[in-house]
């Protein structure tokens, strides 16, 4: 993986993990403000959960999968990774 890729795979779970965050904290303000019992609350609820989902579920797929790790591998060390390892496509 060269260098523009792991910016751009960085910079891409940085972006889905800041949704996920953002969701949950969508969700968690409309039941502390008391709203998730109106047709309004309950869906914005919902589709702050479904980002949760979405973009939780790429970041957590990518924890899972390795690519996450060797990315923080080649920031702290600075080594190149083979293409292989942080393929979504590599078994």
């Amino acid at each position: 993986m060269d260098d523009q890729n792991v910016w751009e795979h960085a910079l891409l779970l940085s972006f889905c993990a800041l949704l996920a965050v953002a969701g949950l904290l969508v969700a968690a303000w409309v039941v502390v403000a008391g709203s998730l019992l109106t047709l309004d609350g309950i869906l914005l609820a919902l589709i702050a959960l479904v980002f949760v989902a979405v973009f939780g579920g790429i970041a957590g797929w990518s924890f899972l999968s390795g690519e996450a790790q060797a990315i923080l591998r080649h920031f702290k060390t600075g080594e190149k990774t083979s293409s292989a390892e942080g393929s979504p496509h590599s078994g």
